[in-house]
């Protein structure tokens, strides 16, 4: 398992390497909602597709408030943990306790809001019960969008940027596959295509755990990186 000293070599070869993998990877997981409209406007309603364009900017929202707050904590959880600082590995350990309270609050407050805010956008009524089942699901599924974002936060933060892009390139696979499932076989709409998004993005998150399991215990059985550089 290799990590990326980012602190040596060509600067510009340096940033371009792990900044393209990130620009791919943040725009592969900006189109969960593009590929969720595909499906449903090939085989649904138009008022289901309306829907999912109108709720499309409250997600765009929610993803921005999700990787805002997760990039910094937990790198600096990472850079405690690497230094031996007891004492600062329990604050950072408190910060990912508040990040999961956070996770917890912004689900509850995308639950009470949506709807306000899906009228306040005049979304035509008969789109409305589309654009509720949508969200109403899309907001239970913030906890895998903030702990994925959490988990690649940590492994960037080692100097890996190209392991988050596989971890979203195989969530976009499964999206797809159960878009085509959920929506195309069982005409399952507006709930078939926010049901194969939070999945993908539960898997993704799933895979990062395990990745950045196999990291940790990389790491700590390698005495010969101790004073490897984590800042980026």
């Amino acid at each position: 398992m290799k990590l990326n000293n980012l602190t040596s070599g060509n600067i510009t070869r340096q940033l371009v390497g792990f900044s393209f993998p990130l620009f791919l990877a943040n725009l592969l997981q900006s189109v969960y909602e593009m590929i969720d409209m595909f499906f449903v406007g090939q085989f649904t309603s138009s008022a289901a597709l309306a829907a999912i364009s109108s709720s499309a900017m409250i997600c765009f929202v929610l993803n921005a408030v999700c990787m805002g707050v997760t990039m910094g904590g937990s790198v600096v959880a990472v850079q405690f943990k690497r230094a031996g600082d007891e004492e600062g590995q329990k604050r950072a350990v408190g910060t990912l306790f508040s990040f999961s309270a956070l996770a917890a609050a912004l689900t509850m407050i995308s639950l009470f809001l949506y709807r306000p805010i899906l009228y306040m956008m005049w979304v035509p009524p008969e789109a409305m019960r589309y654009a509720c089942e949508y969200m109403n699901i899309m907001s239970i599924g913030v906890f895998f969008v903030f702990g994925y974002n959490a988990v690649c936060a940590i492994v960037r933060g080692l100097g890996d940027a190209k392991s988050p892009l596989l971890f979203v390139a195989a969530a976009s696979v499964i999206n797809i596959i159960l878009d085509a499932l959920l929506v195309g076989s069982f005409k399952l709409a507006t709930q078939g295509a926010v049901s194969a998004t939070v999945i993908a993005q539960g898997s993704a998150f799933i895979i990062a755990v395990i990745y950045l399991k196999n990291v940790i215990l990389f790491l700590i059985s390698s005495p010969g990186i101790s004073g490897y550089p984590l800042r980026c």
